[in-house]
């Protein structure tokens, strides 16, 4: 009963879907839209077209959002949209495949955001779901600037009927080869380069809890998703980074790589962060401290695990890791941990759950302006990929290294795996 016991919980409204769902609905995409072009809206639902198989129980639902106070040419433009997806829905809808759409305008400033579209969304999502009685029933986020490639229902499915994962990154590329602005061309570049930079310098860390934090590239089921209580409506921006940040350390899942999500390349200034805000930043030539991490304070993270696990005590810990846990009153915090817990291995985990992802982007930014070392993001690249055993002697360009680390990803990834007891038993050799 985790559906119900969510939506009485979490959801104050009724479903607005008044179509009765597919029976034995294997998936439901969730497609926000916000001042979106009709152009990037077909390109994408061709390409969940090819993607389709009549063996498949598909619905995808899109929700057209926006604020009250709306610009007369905004409305315009929504309601374009609207009768785009109407037709489209018309167009394309058989017994095992349809298309679903929702417009709601005048939503409070204070409320509107992409975290609120996502949870409306999910919630209609769960709706359906909690329906049919299927507490396990699967749901994918999808961006309206995407497009994905043909197998990518099929992988999806595969994985989770195979598997006992509860939550998917699915596999992701900026596709920029045919871009003619150069300067746009080289700011996708980076961002996906840092982007990898970062995952795997915290998979090299030793940092138990790791995943990309995609939006438009999740797939989970739904009674995962209601256990965790789902996107949180007020987040303006990063509600995918704290979405994985939330279950990631109590669900077992995956990385689903052998499909591919194409995340658009281009400006945008809908959200504070992401993609669409570092290519315009990178474009206006606005230096970002990210394309300048050095891999040495994911080096010093690889050693907190030994004073974790009580190898090693505080005073052994680099004088900048160390500064930075007495700053966030960890003896404390350790203390507190101790208290609430009797077996080692729930001591591990309650301190990486405070020791979370946020605590360690505030230990990298203050690693970096105490210590005062910047380089490019390709030396530290580099840098990473010689510890992880290949040597990159050679000066090879930001999208070499890009194509690298692409690979890299593809090769090495984890399969149903519940990392924080992988790591356990690696730590203490059980």
């Amino acid at each position: 009963m985790i559906l119900e016991s969510y939506l009485k919980k979490f959801c104050s409204r009724k479903a607005i879907i008044e179509e009765k769902p597919i029976k034995g609905l294997d998936l439901i995409i969730t497609v926000p839209v916000y001042n979106e072009d009709i152009n990037s809206l077909e390109v994408l639902i061709e390409s969940l077209i090819k993607a389709y198989k009549k063996e498949f129980k598909i619905e995808i639902i899109f929700l057209v959002n926006e604020p009250e106070n709306a610009s007369e040419i905004l409305r315009k433009k929504h309601i374009e949209i609207v009768r785009f997806l109407n037709l489209k829905k018309k167009e394309l809808e058989e017994g095992n495949f349809r298309i679903y759409n929702i417009y709601l305008d005048n939503i409070p400033r204070k409320k509107f955001g992409i975290g609120n579209a996502r949870k409306v969304l999910c919630d209609e999502a769960i709706f359906r779901y909690h329906y049919l009685g299927n507490e396990r029933g699967l749901i994918a986020t999808l961006d309206a600037d995407c497009f994905v490639k043909d197998n990518y229902f099929e992988e999806i499915i595969k994985t989770f009927k195979t598997s006992e994962s509860e939550f998917s990154h699915i596999y992701f590329e900026h596709p920029f080869e045919s871009l003619d602005d150069e300067k746009l061309k080289d700011g996708i570049i980076y961002y996906e380069l840092f982007l990898r930079f970062y995952k795997n310098s915290l998979l090299y860390s030793d940092y138990p809890f790791v995943s990309y934090t995609i939006g438009s590239c999740f797939a989970f089921r739904a009674d995962t998703y209601s256990k965790f209580g789902g996107f949180k409506s007020k987040r303006k921006a990063g509600e995918d980074f704290y979405f994985v940040q939330k279950i990631l350390p109590h669900v077992r899942f995956t990385d689903i790589v052998n499909t591919c999500v194409y995340p658009r390349a281009r400006i945008s200034e809908r959200v504070p962060f992401g993609t669409g805000k570092a290519l315009k930043d990178y474009v206006e030539g606005k230096e970002k401290f990210y394309y300048s991490i050095p891999l040495d304070p994911f080096k010093e993270l690889k050693n907190l695990k030994y004073f974790v696990i009580g190898e090693k005590s505080l005073k052994e810990l680099h004088p900048l890791l160390r500064e930075f846990l007495i700053k966030e009153r960890v003896e404390r915090e350790i203390k507190n941990i101790k208290a609430r817990t009797k077996s080692k291995k729930v001591y591990v985990r309650n301190f990486y759950l405070w020791f979370n992802l946020l605590k360690v982007f505030r230990f990298i930014r203050f690693f970096m302006q105490r210590e005062n070392k910047k380089t490019t993001l390709e030396e530290s690249v580099r840098n990473l990929i010689k510890e992880l055993g290949e040597d990159q002697s050679r000066n090879y360009s930001a999208c070499d290294l890009l194509f690298y680390l692409r690979n890299y990803d593809r090769n090495n990834f984890k399969r149903d795996v519940y990392l924080f007891e992988e790591f356990y038993r690696k730590w203490m050799k059980v």
